[in-house]
């Protein structure tokens, strides 16, 4: 990876991080006031910004494809493990399959009374 788009990503990255930080402290003030639609909205908003952060450092791929050396390059630049939670591509696939999850949640709800 060239220093053009080692620069590229790295700023994508922060850009991607101060959004999430951003996300979560509204999240904490939707939280604090019951802000029920702020409350799911600024989740998946956090949790769509971690989302792309772990693509940035921990894409798919083959093991030596070119997005994936560029991962590994762009964590060791920064000192982050491969093993980091944030990075756990089960995040994302939670995050790519919203509509399982809420067909799930929705079954659950309804027969414990939550939605109305």
């Amino acid at each position: 990876m060239d220093g053009f788009a080692e620069d590229a990503f790295m700023r994508e990255l922060s850009a991607q991080i101060a959004a999430a930080r951003r996300s979560l402290n509204a999240l904490d003030e939707a939280i604090k006031y019951r802000n029920r639609n702020g409350i799911f909205d600024h989740a998946a908003h956090f949790l769509n910004h971690v989302a792309m952060v772990s693509k940035i450092l921990k894409p798919g791929g083959a093991p030596n494809s070119r997005s994936r050396l560029r991962g590994r390059a762009l964590r060791r630049q920064i000192g982050i493990e491969a093993h980091e939670p944030a990075l756990d591509r089960r995040l994302r696939n939670l995050l790519e399959h919203v509509d399982e999850q809420i067909e799930r949640w929705a079954s659950k709800a309804r027969t414990c009374g939550l939605m109305k």
